[in-house]
């Protein structure tokens, strides 16, 4: 009978163990402010500072046009248009865990519009001024992705062409909305640090971040998952996915020093992809940090990227190419 209340009890302390966890790290998030030099401080994008803060706000600064979307669990999402050159693609970027759209895509969104394209930065649920009091680690993320790229193509007219991009579970998002299935005008996917499953994903915090066993402080989470999200975590598997995908160009970046999300998985999904693909490798750069570490080498691997297999044309980079042969 002790052992029967020992065991009780531990089952107990797990529980509400797993519960706190749990609820701390996905229930609203904290959102870093790139104006609020504390905010900035307590993150990882700290050592960025003198390239975000002044990016975001120069991001901000633009003429926005605010959107929203109604997701199907009733949470009011905001996101943000910038109307581009009709004939030029639109970029939709979905942002990270715990960090917003001007942060995450101030480089991104800055060369897009430079280019005359339409950028569309929706912030994700339960992040910032959105609704929704749950991050799902991209399983409804995705199915809000959906929608925002049926808002996009709306504002972008019947011949707009849409690139979705995402970042860690920006790109978790995409990849579901993948899973999915994603409407025709879709002709290309970023995705930089993407995680491919919220069930991997969680394993590898729990064991390889917290050092704690995995059994069975997993189903503990997963049944939390099941009762707040209404899915499993195992519900998406964007690897899966990607395997399936023979018609869509794929871009991925990975930083080989990301200690969130292991590098490894992205260069298996890479192989993995039928489809036109090309993987880029930040050799110095951390969890989405390409853009950021390595920018010329990033922008110019990107450009090559949708030249290749969208046609596109950079006569700002064609024209910064032909200045330095002339000097």
């Amino acid at each position: 009978m002790l052992l029967f209340y020992l065991i009780l009890v531990l089952f107990a302390v797990l529980s509400v163990m797993a519960f706190l966890f749990f609820r701390r790290a996905l229930y609203r998030p904290g959102t870093v402010d790139p104006t609020d030099e504390a905010s900035m401080q307590a993150s990882r994008w700290f050592a960025y500072s003198p390239i975000v803060t002044p990016g975001a706000k120069w991001l901000r600064e633009q003429d926005w046009q605010e959107e929203k979307i109604t997701a199907g669990d009733g949470a009011a999402l905001p996101g943000y248009w910038h109307g581009g050159a009709p004939e030029k693609p639109v970029l939709l970027l979905l942002h990270d865990y715990g960090s917003s759209p001007w942060i995450d895509f101030c480089l991104h969104a800055r060369w897009a519009i430079r280019q005359g394209w339409s950028v569309l930065l929706p912030v994700e649920r339960a992040h910032g001024e959105s609704g929704g009091n749950w991050c799902t680690l991209g399983i409804k993320e995705g199915e809000d992705c959906l929608r925002w790229a049926e808002l996009a193509s709306e504002l972008a007219g019947p011949d707009g062409r849409l690139i979705l991009g995402g970042m860690g579970l920006g790109a978790a998002a995409v990849l579901r909305a993948l899973d999915r299935g994603l409407p025709d005008n879709v002709k290309a996917l970023v995705l930089d640090s993407p995680f491919f499953s919220p069930k991997r994903q969680i394993r590898y915090m729990v064991r390889d971040r917290l050092r704690m066993r995995g059994f069975p402080l997993l189903l503990m989470l997963s049944a939390y998952a099941r009762l707040f999200w209404g899915r499993f975590p195992g519900s998406l598997d964007g690897a899966e996915a990607l395997k399936k995908n023979e018609r869509i160009p794929v871009f991925f970046a990975h930083g080989k020093k990301d200690g969130m999300i292991p590098y490894a998985a992205t260069e298996q999904a890479f192989r993995d992809t039928p489809a036109p693909k090309a993987l880029f490798t930040g050799e110095e750069a951390g969890h989405g940090d390409c853009a950021f570490c390595e920018g010329e080498r990033y922008f110019t691997a990107l450009e090559d990227f949708f030249r290749q297999h969208l046609g596109e044309r950079f006569p700002l980079r064609e024209k910064t190419k032909n200045r330095a042969k002339r000097s």
